[in-house]
């Protein structure tokens, strides 16, 4: 008979991302980048996704100028699509595959 030790937890470094570390540089970054950026978000519906061309701008909370991403908007045959694949939840994903 064996016996398994787990091994002690361990977390991840704390970093302080004082001014003038690395990690608060790579931070600053990464920020610029992805603030000149605007995602597209799609109709998810039985994992597939679905971009309708039909979108709204999604914006920052605090600066309703800024769009953060486009989303598109379910058309009714999506809405019927969704309600399918919600009433079969229980059955087979295969199900929601089959075209509305």
């Amino acid at each position: 008979m064996s016996a398994y030790r787990t091994p002690a937890p361990r977390n991840e470094p704390v970093l302080n991302y004082a001014p003038g570390s690395p990690e608060r540089a790579a931070l600053k970054a990464a920020l610029a980048r992805m603030s000149g950026e605007t995602i597209e978000i799609p109709v998810v519906i039985g994992g597939q996704e679905f971009r309708t061309g039909r979108t709204i701008n999604v914006v920052a909370p605090h600066d309703h100028r800024r769009v953060l991403a486009k989303a598109h908007l379910a058309d009714p045959a999506l809405i019927a699509r969704a309600a399918l694949c919600s009433a079969a939840a229980g059955l087979a994903p295969p199900i929601c595959t089959v075209t509305a």
